[in-house]
C-alpha cells in the first residue's frame, strides 16, 4: 500500500519534470529560429554582424604574426580576392570570388586584431565580403598564401614616404570669397584635385577631404591628419582685401616648425607663377590649422580682390602651375622626422 501511494505522489513530480523539459526544448527551438533569420536578413544587405570574441583570434601565425588570417579554400586563388577601403569612414573590404556561402560558419578567423575594431561578414551574389571597422584611419597590408588570405592594418606613414592631406578650404554652402563671377572655393578645388593626382603618381599617401561633406568640421579634418601622421596638413584659401583691390601676392600662416617651410612654398610659388611673394602672414592661425596637432600650412593662393589675380586664379594654368610647384615643394622639402 505504501509502495503505491508513494508511485502514485512521485507521477506529479515526473510530469513536472517531463514538461519543463519540453517547454525549454520549444523555448530553444524558437530562440534558434529566431537568431538564424535574423543572420539570413542580415545577410540580405549584404554584410552582416557576427561577434568578433567568439572567433579565435589569439592564435599565433609563426611569421605573419600581426596579421589576422581570413581562411580560404585551397581553390581560390589570389585573382579572386579584391581590397577597397573608405578611409574616411575607418572601413576596409575584402571580397572573396569562389568561397561558399556556408565555409565561414565552419572556419573562423585567426591571429591579431590590433587596430581593428570590429569585423564583419556575409555573402551576397556569389561573393563573400569581409569588412574590418578599424579603431583609426589606417592602411591595409596583405599577403596572400594558399588557404589563407593574411590582412594588418598599418599607419598610413609607415607605408607611404609622404603622407599629405589636403583641405581645399571651402565647399558645400560655403563659396569663400566671390568676387567679379569668380568663386574661391572653385579655385581650390581645382587646385586641391591636381595637387592630390601628382602626389598619388608619385607614391604618396594623400586624403583630400571634401568640403561639400558637412561630416568634414575643423575637428574632424584635424583628426584625419593626427591619425594618419601626416607629413602636412595642407588647407587653401585665396586671401581678400576689403579696403582695396590693389592687394595681390601668395601667403601662408603655419604651425611649429614648419614656419620656416612655408616661406620656401610662397616664394616657390611666386617664382612659378607669377605672383608677388607676401611670404609668411602675422595673422594667428584659425580653422583647422589652429586645432591641428600636425603640420600645417594655410596657404592663401593669391588674393582674389584684385581682378587681374583672380582672373589668373581661375586659369587652368595657373591651377596646374600652382599644384605643380605644391608638389614639388612637398616632396623636395618635406622630409619626414625635420618637423616632428
Amino acid at each position: 500500500m505504501n509502495k503505491e501511494k508513494k508511485k502514485i505522489q512521485g507521477l506529479p513530480a515526473f510530469l513536472s519534470v517531463l514538461v519543463f523539459v519540453i517547454t525549454a526544448t520549444l523555448i530553444f527551438l524558437i530562440y534558434r529560429g529566431n537568431l538564424t533569420v535574423m543572420a539570413e536578413s542580415r545577410a540580405e544587405k549584404g554584410v552582416f554582424n557576427r561577434n568578433v570574441e567568439d572567433e579565435t583570434v589569439s592564435e599565433f601565425i609563426g611569421d605573419r604574426s600581426g596579421y589576422l588570417k581570413i581562411p580560404l579554400p585551397d581553390s581560390v586563388e589570389e585573382s579572386d580576392i579584391t581590397v577597397s577601403d573608405d578611409p574616411f569612414k575607418k572601413l576596409i573590404f575584402v571580397r572573396i570570388n569562389g568561397v561558399d556561402e556556408e565555409f565561414y560558419k565552419d572556419n573562423f578567423f585567426s591571429g591579431d586584431m590590433t587596430g581593428i575594431k570590429d569585423v564583419r561578414y556575409g555573402y551576397q551574389d556569389g561573393v563573400s565580403t569581409v569588412e574590418l571597422e578599424t579603431e583609426k584611419l589606417r592602411v591595409p597590408v596583405t599577403e596572400y598564401v594558399r588557404g589563407g588570405f593574411f590582412i594588418k592594418v598599418a599607419s598610413p606613414a609607415e607605408v607611404y614616404d609622404r603622407v599629405v592631406v589636403i583641405d581645399p578650404g571651402h565647399g558645400g554652402d560655403d563659396p569663400g570669397s566671390v568676387v567679379y563671377g569668380i568663386e574661391e572655393k572653385k579655385i581650390t578645388e581645382n587646385v586641391a584635385l591636381k595637387l592630390r593626382d601628382k602626389l598619388v603618381s608619385e607614391g604618396a599617401g594623400v586624403y583630400l577631404v571634401s568640403r561639400d561633406d558637412p561630416a568634414y568640421t575643423d575637428e574632424s579634418i584635424a583628426a584625419i591628419a593626427d591619425e594618419t601622421d601626416a607629413d602636412i596638413l595642407l588647407t587653401l584659401h585665396t586671401g581678400a582685401d576689403a579696403n582695396t583691390r590693389i592687394t595681390k601676392g601668395v601667403s601662408a600662416k603655419a604651425n611649429f616648425e614648419i614656419k620656416e617651410k612655408a616661406t620656401i612654398l610662397t616664394q616657390m610659388l611666386s617664382e612659378a607663377c607669377g605672383q608677388k611673394d607676401l611670404g609668411l602672414s602675422n595673422e594667428r592661425l584659425s580653422g583647422v590649422a589652429e586645432i591641428t596637432a600636425s603640420p600645417c600650412i594655410w596657404l592663401k593662393l593669391g588674393v582674389i580682390t584684385n581682378k587681374e589675380e583672380a582672373l589668373k586664379m581661375n586659369s587652368e594654368e595657373y591651377q596646374e602651375k600652382a599644384a605643380d610647384t605644391i608638389a614639388e615643394f612637398i616632396n623636395t622639402e618635406l622630409r619626414r622626422g625635420e618637423n616632428e
